[in-house]
């Protein structure tokens, strides 16, 4: 892992800047990974963040999996007792 993280934050997933966004951000981090998700805890609460998001993105069922389990996970519920409810 190349990229530091605040205390506590667990990096979820990684990626790689483009050439693009390298250029647009003027920053040069070629070949170095670094937190695309991560999630956090404090003061009880529970806290999701990516950087993903392109409309595209919203076409993959991995994308959608990521942002309901995050939904569940930050309200601390749980996904199975809940179908069984229905």
């Amino acid at each position: 892992m190349n990229a530091r993280l605040p205390l506590l934050m667990i990096a979820i997933l990684f990626g790689t800047c483009t050439a693009s966004a390298q250029d647009a951000l003027k920053v040069h981090i070629k070949d170095k990974d670094f937190p695309v998700t991560w999630v956090n805890t404090y003061k009880g609460g529970r806290y999701f963040y990516t950087s993903l998001g392109a409309p595209e993105d919203f076409q993959q069922d991995g994308m959608n999996r990521l942002l309901s389990n995050a939904v569940f996970w930050t309200s601390q519920r749980d996904p199975e007792k809940l179908r069984k409810q229905r």
